[in-house]
């Protein structure tokens, strides 16, 4: 990805957020890597979100169901929702633009159609 590209998608990725910088400031923040930062494991970043979680059987359930798909980007998805989650600035960044789009989405109608059978004997 080039430099340019890659400015333009976390402006963009900023923009849909609601959070305020810019690409490049978020770029270049995100490039510089604690050099103590030693990667996680799977089963620490599995036990960060049982931890982190309400619905921690839920969640059990639908890692298993993904790892049994032998899903090839269930590893990195574990580490960043592991991190997000230790995060309680940017969980509440994400509620509020989660929060945002669920506001301007047009509503949702859902009919549902009930058949009735009666017999007479």
């Amino acid at each position: 990805m080039t430099e340019f590209k890659l400015y333009d998608t976390v402006s963009r990725l900023i923009k849909l957020l609601g959070a305020s910088g810019s690409g490049p400031e978020y770029v270049e923040l995100l490039s510089h890597r604690d050099a103590s930062a030693a990667p996680i494991s799977t089963a620490t970043a599995k036990s960060t979100l049982v931890r982190n979680t309400s619905q921690a059987e839920l969640f059990l359930a639908k890692y298993e169901e993904i790892k049994d798909t032998q899903a090839r980007e269930l590893e990195p998805l574990l580490y960043i929702l592991s991190r997000v989650s230790e995060r309680p600035a940017l969980l509440s960044l994400l509620a509020r633009s989660l929060a945002r789009e669920a506001a301007a989405a047009p509503p949702v109608s859902i009919s549902t159609t009930v058949t009735t059978t009666t017999t007479t004997t």
